[in-house]
């Protein structure tokens, strides 16, 4: 390839047509191109051509496979071979040392594409093209094995690994646009996520750089400039903002991210502008990320799946750096933005206090998935949440110590009785060789001791009472929680965020039991609500919005106000009551002490729903107008009143009570 031409073809790249010199301090480098422009602006012209095209003309050497039969498995630490769970590693590390020499040598060695990774072992299969910034997350992957000094690691210093893992920089430098943004899914379609999520990468692989061996240091500052520049245009101009507001997980992905470049130079123009975002986007702002009941907004509503993922990697490593363990510029705790992250996190741990319900046994915790707007996810046995040490509320969903020590152990004795043999790459997986594995080894992670836990255990809102009725509301939705001494109710309502959600009862607990009843997300059947003969879905999968939905306390008004809070004491008596349809009818859901009882008043004929989590040694009767579900000594009993036919609907773990009727049905759901 010739000097001056771009890697994607044509001499009069737009990208590239203005070029500014900066002084060195804040010179950006947005491609290849500008790159050499700027140098032939400080250096005699041969210097810069040889610079760049001696490099690209060069053979990439190969990178040879491990052989684990010269490792030895006890120079791995327990934390080397942990898999946690959440947005960690998917695989013990010598998983990820056997295999990658495959990753290394999939850095394509020559073409308008050279330096590309091109190996599908890292998002979808469809969209490893060269285009696409998220493959190039694996930079970092390259990074680690180059600049981590341990005796497992054959890779360290590696003249053929840095090689490769130049060549992936200086495609990754000529990637973005002018404005610093780069692309996921087609030629030029800049956008938030690629742009955001390169930030949070990169941060981690220039802080594994300056303390590793040394690479090209052209290669490498132009690598810190277009990671700087990244940040440009949301900083500078708010690029994206308002599509950040519906996706909080992708410009989150900001905040590690400036605050590694941050430690690492210093930068106080970055430093200014980070905070200035981070209070424009907290609870209550212009541009709230974080709804005032607790949730972080995906897709205008909550999302475990985000929440639980993206989200708490981006918090964990901006955690790491707000606490005063950075290498540099953030080796001090930072009160403001310690204290920025305790309050948005406090504020979660509430809100996933009342919707993720601990089973009896404590072998898990049931979500209340119907309001979900993304992704899927229906429970969840414990999840490595960060910060769990300094927010309490954190700490029942975290496993313990104990339970993380005999997890590492039995991945050691697992990987002792099939040594040196490891889980073999499965090209094609979504996450088959990710950066994840890497980009949390550097940051701390705690768990509490098993009383430490039970002790937050027990003052989770449904254990730690058995009579209150709470709401948690914002401007799209209204969520109360109903706790009597045989039961808990989640009850949602509002405007939907996503066709997906399903409004109306989403969750039903009893103490010994546990989670009875759960209305799924994006499905029909299994769904519950209300559906109108021939109908595709249940009323409840559109909107319960203010105008068609009331509710009462002991028989008067009750009117939701914005905020978080029980409702006054000495209530028993709770009901939503709303239309369904365009005057096809009206139902009432009314919570009181000993029941929930369910009356619907319909035009015509319909069928009534009501979706139930079914063990393995659950046991289940019907007669012709009774549902008797028992478990653990307790049984559910839904009793129907005006059903022409009671049927049960098996399939999987969910089975679904189906009630026709024609003009009116009530119901009432009661424990024994």
């Amino acid at each position: 390839m010739s000097f001056g031409v771009s890697r994607f073809g044509g001499l009069a790249n737009p990208r590239t047509a203005r070029v500014r010199l900066q002084p060195f301090e804040s010179v950006v480098f947005r491609n290849h191109q500008e790159f050499a422009m700027k140098t032939i602006a400080i250096r005699p012209v041969w210097v810069t051509i040889l610079l760049f095209s001696a490099a690209r003309a060069q053979e990439l050497p190969v990178v040879e496979p491990v052989d684990l039969n010269e490792v030895r498995l006890a120079d791995f630490t327990d934390r080397d071979l942990d898999v946690p769970a959440g947005n960690f590693a998917s695989f013990p590390l010598p998983y990820y040392l056997a295999h990658f020499h495959r990753l290394a040598n999939a850095v394509v060695e020559e073409g308008e594409h050279r330096g590309f990774i091109d190996l599908p072992v890292w998002r979808r299969q469809s969209d490893n093209e060269p285009y696409n910034a998220r493959i190039m997350e694996n930079i970092l992957s390259l990074a680690y094995f180059y600049s981590t000094d341990r005796p497992w690691n054959p890779y360290y210093g590696d003249a053929a690994v840095r090689a490769r893992l130049e060549a992936a920089l200086e495609f990754w430098t000529g990637m973005p646009n002018e404005q610093g943004q780069f692309s996921e899914y087609g030629w030029g379609r800049w956008s938030l996520a690629p742009t955001a999520f390169a930030t949070k990468f990169m941060g981690e692989t220039l802080r594994l750089l300056a303390k590793g061996p040394p690479i090209d240091p052209e290669i490498h500052r132009a690598a810190i400039e277009t990671n700087r520049n990244a940040f440009r245009s949301s900083f500078e101009e708010g690029h994206f903002i308002d599509h950040a507001t519906r996706f909080t997980n992708q410009w989150g992905n900001f905040w590690p991210g400036a605050m590694a470049h941050i430690d690492l130079f210093d930068d106080a123009a970055l430093d200014a502008q980070l905070r200035k975002w981070t209070a424009a986007t907290s609870v209550g702002a212009e541009y709230a990320f974080q709804s005032g009941t607790g949730y972080f907004n995906e897709q205008r509503g909550p999302c475990w799946s985000y929440n639980f993922g993206t989200h708490m990697s981006n918090t964990l490593m901006a955690w790491h750096y707000a606490t005063g363990h950075g290498d540099s510029a953030m080796s001090r705790e930072d009160p403001e933005l310690r204290d920025w992250l305790l309050e948005e996190h406090a504020l979660f741990a509430e809100w996933l206090g009342y919707n993720a319900l601990l089973e009896p046994d404590g072998s898990e915790f049931v979500l209340n998935r119907a309001i979900e707007t993304r992704q899927r996810l229906g429970s969840f046995p414990y999840r490595d949440f960060p910060m769990a040490r300094a927010v309490e509320g954190l700490r029942p969903y975290v496993p313990t110590e104990e339970e993380v020590a005999g997890r590492r152990a039995e991945i050691r004795r697992q990987l002792e009785a099939e040594w040196p043999r490891v889980d073999e790459l499965r090209v094609g997986d979504f996450n088959a060789y990710g950066p994840y594995a890497f980009l949390h080894r550097n940051h701390e992670r705690w768990y509490p001791s098993h009383a430490q836990r039970e002790q937050a255990r027990a003052k989770l809102p449904y254990l730690a009472s058995d009579n209150f009725t709470h709401q948690r509301v914002d401007p799209r939705y209204v969520f109360t929680y109903v706790r009597r001494p045989s039961y808990y109710a989640a009850f949602n309502a509002g405007r939907r965020g996503t066709n997906q959600q399903r409004l109306g009862l989403g969750l039903l607990w009893h103490p010994d039991a546990g989670t009875l009843l759960q209305s799924q997300s994006r499905r029909s059947l299994e769904a519950w609500g209300t559906r109108a003969e021939g109908a595709d879905h249940v009323y409840e999968a559109g909107d319960l919005a203010a105008d068609i939905l009331d509710f009462t306390r002991d028989g008067e008004p009750c009117q939701p106000e914005i905020g978080v809070g029980d409702l006054p004491p000495g209530h028993a008596d709770f009901a939503a009551s709303y239309s369904l349809g365009d005057g096809q009818g009206a139902k009432v859901v009314a919570f009181t002490p000993e029941a929930i009882r369910v009356s619907v008043n319909h035009d015509g004929a319909f069928q009534e729903q009501i979706p139930l989590l079914v063990r393995d040694d659950d046991g289940m009767t019907r007669d012709s107008d009774t549902v008797r579900l028992e478990r653990g000594g307790v049984a559910m009993v839904v009793e129907f009143d005006g059903a022409e036919d009671v049927e049960v609907v098996a399939g999987g773990g969910v089975h679904v009570i189906t009630a026709g009727a024609t003009g009116e049905l009530e119901y009432t759901i009661r424990f024994q």
